[in-house]
This record gives structure tokens, sequence and C-alpha cells, in this order.
């Protein structure tokens, strides 16, 4: 089965083809924001070096967030509407799943994605081998209660590694020792979707494009109102 991926909940959208679990070809792009006008010809052109069409695609698996709210519903709008148009499955993820897959093999991670507002989105997972097992909630968290809570026995990854380095230099404090410090796994990534979302296409276990929405955590009130 040949499986889309696209994952655009931060400003650095990333694109991905398998064929089944077998990842054919990825790509991570560093744009300003993610745009319509800059997905569909990057997708076009990953198809292009992969030798396929779009109506090779039988079904697209989706980042769902948390993350910015502008670029969950650019990419989400785009999967909407090539769902709709060729008749295909979709299956959505939670990006911060896609992080924590970044991390090694066989130990406890911590994510903790920045939400701005000196709050990150986190959760923590069991990882073994491919095997991602979700421990806890997402979270919304002031960065201060996210740093509180991790713990020398977990690995931390994800941007909101940032505003902890910021802290620590404020407060004098060193960096904790597990962290990932190379920033190129801290932002989700599509090529990682497949490993979550294979079988839930061989299962049939798909959502009807028109209800997916993005995972938001923040309150109601500072959510993007609909017109």
């Amino acid at each position: 089965m040949k499986i889309l991926a696209i994952e655009t909940s931060t400003k650095k959208f990333s694109l991905a083809i398998a064929d089944g679990k077998a990842v054919l070809r990825f790509r991570n792009f560093s744009e300003e924001r993610v745009l319509s006008s800059a997905l569909l010809p990057a997708l076009q052109a990953l198809l292009k070096l992969v030798g396929l069409t779009f109506a090779d695609i039988e079904g697209i698996a989706v980042g769902l967030g948390p993350g910015s709210f502008t670029s969950l519903r650019v990419g989400l709008s785009t999967v909407k509407a090539l769902a709709f148009t060729a008749h295909l499955p979709v299956v959505g993820v939670c990006s911060l799943d896609l992080i924590a897959l970044n991390a090694p093999p066989n130990g406890r991670v911590r994510v903790l994605c920045d939400a701005k507002r000196d709050l990150v989105y986190t959760a923590v997972y069991e990882k073994k081998d491919a095997t991602l097992r979700r421990i806890s909630d997402n979270q919304l968290l002031p960065i201060a209660a996210a740093e509180s809570l991790s713990s020398q026995d977990q690995i931390l990854i994800g941007d909101g590694l940032a505003l902890l380095a910021a802290r620590g230099r404020k407060t004098g404090q060193k960096n904790q020792p597990l962290w990932i410090t190379n920033k190129k796994l801290w932002l989700p990534q599509a090529k990682n979707i497949f490993a979550l979302v294979f079988d839930r296409f061989a299962a049939k276990q798909v959502a009807d494009s028109s209800l997916l929405v993005p995972l938001y955590l923040y309150p109601e009130d500072c959510q993007i109102k609909k017109g």
C-alpha cells in the first residue's frame, strides 16, 4: 500500500512516501510559513522523485499536532482536499508521537514542544526498539512545571529544550544530562508516521477526512475563533 505522509505542525513541514512500511523517500522543509503554495509543489516534486503520481497513492497519513495553529490548518485543509478528490482513506496521528520516535530506543522519553508564551506541549513515552507507548496524557504546561516533572531517567527531546536552555541561563542551572542535542531531531518527521499507521490502514481503522481536526491543547478562549 502506497501511503503519503504530511506533517505540518511546525513552520518546518515534512513529507514522506512509503510502500507499506518501507519509506521510499522523505524530505524535511525549512519554510518560514507552511502554505499550500509551498506544500503542493513540494509534494509533486517528491512524487516525481519516486516515479509516482498522486493517482498511485492509496492512503494519506497526517500529523494532527499539537503545534502551530496556522500550519496545522493549512496542512489539514490540503489533506482534506486531496482525500476528497481521490476518495482516499486518511489516518491522523499525534505529532508529539513523531518527535518521540526520533529518540534512541529502549528508554523513557519526554517530549517538550514549544507552545509559545513560555509554555510547552509535553507527553511521556516508553520506547522499546520500534515500539512506542504513551504513558501520560498530552499536556500544555509552563516550562517551569515541565522541568520539575522531568526526571533523570527520561530522555528529553523537542524544541522546547531551547526554552529550557534559556531558563537555565537565567537561573544558572546546568543542562539536564539526557538531552537530545541534535536540533534536527527536535521536530516531527513525516517518515516516522508509517510505523504508527500502516496497521491501522490494513485494519481499515481510518478516519472520515472531513471530520479531522487539529489537536489543540490551548483553552478554547485562546484558540482561533471560527468565523
